[in-house]
């Protein structure tokens, strides 16, 4: 299989001194197809939108295998020497030289009209319509006939990728991107597909919003190659390269106090909070995190609405206050702490009265020895986690001896009434090293 490269480079043997370069001779290589296709009432695709790419040959992409649109053989007889007559007729060379090549010229066109043109795919014939004359052939026939002469049927098929390793596809947006599972026949025209549905990162903190394809995925276009709703005619399979614009699922003040987007409320169930958002250090995590407000369907009264389907929060490493309420009516069972160590820049973390309400689902829970403060209940009965001889209630683990447990802790800070949050007696468990 000849390539783009090669072809200049035997072109600039043949022609000698003229230096040639692909943009010198592709279009008298589309000239030398269109040659071939008058003299076999063909219509074989122009060479600069096949050979693209130095590498490229002249050749179609039907799933997955890169298949000669005709042998190099005529290529070499054909398209090469009409090509070198081309670039000498333009230096107005009509010398020896110049007739051996239209000589070579004519007798490959003549060569390839008695090897080849019973042999035409059907992809590649005229309509009977125009020029050379072929039978009119059943569908049933046309694939009975290139069967025999062991002819290519040419099907294509295009290829969405979702192109971004941080996007992950939830049952919440959708289990698959973007798929076209038809085999689109040479020239058939196709309608290039879009995605309308948001997606988020693997740590939930981003989200990403399709912008268009790109057909080469390490390009960084400013424009897109294809717009949802383009039509095409396929003459080659096709993989088009997403791209996206990105948000942060949250919202972080100039004080640093994050809060969650209503928009994805619903949507994230593994959240990692970023230590920077919009390059803004998160210090505060803010009352009831865990909901999102909406007009009710009849009163259009803004109310708060539980997010199901958050199951796990992870705090970044620089938190200095859990505001009051903040995980009430979090439904998940993992709320996870970063162990940083205090120094004069990082004062460590306070967490506010009634911090961990309705939690119902939270069994357990490792408090570092970066919390410095932690107000009155701040960890309240909550219904169904009461320890009892029955069931185990929520385990508290406390990186601290108790011993070592800071002023800011108040005495109350876990309810004591109507049984604790213990593993077992009548305290938490104190300097865990699990």
């Amino acid at each position: 299989m000849i390539t783009q490269q090669e072809l200049v480079d035997r072109l600039n043997h043949l022609t000698l001194r003229y230096n040639l370069t692909w943009n010198d001779i592709k279009y008298d290589a589309d000239k030398a197809i269109a040659k071939i296709n008058a003299y076999l009432g063909a219509r074989y695709p122009n060479m600069s939108s096949v050979m693209v790419a130095p590498h490229n040959g002249y050749t179609v992409n039907a799933s997955g295998v890169q298949t000669e649109i005709f042998s190099d053989e005529y290529i070499h007889s054909i398209v090469i020497p009409y090509i070198a007559m081309e670039v000498l007729a333009r230096d107005e060379e009509f010398t020896t030289i110049y007739n051996k090549y239209m000589s070579e010229f004519e007798d490959g066109l003549f060569t390839m009209f008695q090897k080849e043109f019973n042999r035409v795919p059907t992809a590649f014939r005229q309509p009977s319509d125009q020029g050379v004359f072929f039978e009119e052939s059943t569908a049933l026939a046309t694939v009975a006939r290139n069967l025999v002469d062991n002819l290519p049927t040419f099907k294509f098929r295009i290829y969405y990728h979702i192109n971004n390793d941080s996007i992950v596809l939830s049952t919440h947006t959708s289990s698959h991107f973007l798929e076209d599972n038809r085999a689109y026949a040479y020239d058939e025209e196709a309608e290039i597909q879009g995605w309308n549905i948001k997606l988020l990162s693997f740590n939930g903190a981003v989200a990403y919003k399709f912008k268009g394809w790109m057909t080469d995925r390490q390009r960084v276009a400013a424009d897109n190659d294809y717009d949802p709703g383009t039509r095409i005619a396929m003459r080659s399979d096709l993989h088009l390269y997403a791209k996206w614009d990105e948000t942060s699922t949250m919202v972080c003040t100039n004080t640093g106090i994050v809060s969650l987007k209503s928009e994805f409320a619903n949507s994230i169930s593994y959240l990692e909070i970023p230590n920077y958002i919009n390059n803004i250090l998160v210090r505060e995590i803010k009352s009831h995190f865990c909901t999102k407000t909406a007009p009710a369907p009849i009163t259009g009264i803004i109310t708060d609405i539980v997010t199901d389907n958050l199951e796990t929060i992870v705090l970044p490493a620089y938190l200095t206050k859990i505001q009051a309420s903040a995980f009430d009516n979090f439904r998940g069972t993992s709320i996870v702490f970063q162990e940083t160590a205090l120094s004069d820049a990082y004062g460590g973390i306070t967490i506010e009265r009634l911090a961990f309400a309705n939690t119902p689902n939270l069994l357990n829970i490792l408090i570092p020895a970066n919390v410095v403060a932690i107000s009155i209940a701040a960890f309240p009965v909550v219904s169904g986690k009461i320890y009892t001889s029955e069931q185990t209630g929520m385990v508290i683990r406390c990186r601290l001896l108790q011993s070592n447990v800071p002023d800011g802790w108040s005495s109350n800070w876990y309810a004591k009434s109507s049984g604790t949050y213990v593993l077992e007696g009548n305290a938490p468990v104190w300097g865990y090293n699990g």
